[in-house]
C-alpha cells in the first residue's frame, strides 16, 4: 500500500512536497552529485514549484545538481500556454538561478513519434546501460479518468515494455485535444520513488477507486503505478480526501 499523506489544501501540499524534494535532493547530491527530478503538469504542481522558488529553497538548493525532465507533455510548442514545459518555466526556471542544460524537456513542437524518440535518446544517454531510467522521484497529477502523465485508459501506451517514452494519442477529454509524448509505465515503475499530487473537490471519486478499487481487469492507468522501491505517496487535500 502507499503511503497517503493528507493535508488541509493545495497550497499545504505544495509546503510539504516541497520540503520533501529539498530534503531528497539534498542526500541524493550527497550520495552521488545529482538529483533527477521529474515534473507533472497541472495546478498543484504549480503551487509546488513556486514554493520551490521561494524562501527557503530558492536560496539553498544546490540547482546547479538537480537536473529536472518532464513525465509528459502535448505536442505543442515550448512557449504554447498548454506546454507543461511553459508552466514549468514560468512559475520555477524563470526565477532560479539554473543552468540550461539542466533541463530537459519533451520536444512537443516535433511529430509525436519523432519526438518520442529524441527524448528517449535523451534519458539513454543521462541514463546509460541501464534497463530503465533510474529518476530519483517522479511526480505525478491524476486525471478525472483515472489516467497519470499522458497514460490514459485502455491506450495501447499501457501495454509498452520496452520504450522509455512513447507517443500516444488523445482524442477524448480532457483536453486539449492533441497528441502526447509520455514515460511508459516501466520508465515510472523504475523510479526510485514516486509522489503523486491530488486537490479538490472534484477529484474524491478517482482518489477513491485508485486507491481502494481491488478489480484487477478494470485498473486505472494511476493503479498501475507501483514502483520496484515501494516508495509511493499519495499528497492529498482534505477535498480530494473525502472520507478517506
Amino acid at each position: 500500500m502507499p503511503v497517503i499523506d493528507i493535508l488541509e489544501d493545495a497550497q499545504a501540499i505544495a509546503d510539504k512536497v516541497a520540503g520533501q524534494v529539498s530534503l531528497l535532493a539534498q542526500e541524493s547530491i550527497r550520495q552521488k552529485e545529482r538529483f533527477d527530478l521529474v515534473l507533472s503538469g497541472g495546478s498543484t504542481p504549480r503551487l509546488l514549484y513556486e514554493r520551490l522558488c521561494s524562501h527557503p529553497y530558492v536560496d539553498a538548493l544546490p540547482w546547479n545538481k538537480i537536473f529536472f525532465y518532464f513525465g509528459d507533455e502535448r505536442c505543442v510548442p515550448p512557449d504554447h500556454p498548454d506546454s507543461n514545459y511553459c508552466m514549468a518555466h514560468e512559475s520555477l526556471f524563470a526565477k532560479i538561478n539554473i543552468p540550461s542544460i539542466n533541463i530537459f524537456r519533451m520536444p512537443g513542437e516535433m511529430s509525436p513519434n519523432e519526438g518520442a524518440q529524441q527524448y528517449e535518446r535523451i534519458l539513454r544517454n543521462r541514463f546509460p546501460g541501464q534497463s530503465y531510467p533510474k529518476f530519483d522521484l517522479i511526480l505525478l497529477g491524476l486525471g478525472d479518468d483515472g489516467h497519470t502523465a499522458s497514460l490514459f485508459p485502455d491506450a495501447a501506451i499501457l501495454k509498452e515494455e520496452k520504450a522509455w517514452v512513447s507517443a500516444t494519442p488523445h482524442t477524448t477529454p480532457p483536453p486539449p485535444l492533441v497528441s502526447r509524448l509520455s514515460l511508459t509505465l516501466p520508465a515510472i515503475n523504475a523510479a526510485e520513488q514516486v509522489f503523486f499530487l491530488v486537490s479538490g473537490q472534484a477529484k474524491q471519486i478517482i482518489v477513491s477507486k485508485a486507491l481502494f478499487a481491488g478489480a484487477k481487469s478494470s485498473l486505472l492507468p494511476a493503479q498501475m503505478i507501483n514502483p520496484q522501491s515501494r516508495k509511493l505517496t499519495w499528497f492529498l487535500d482534505r477535498s480530494a480526501a473525502g472520507s478517506i
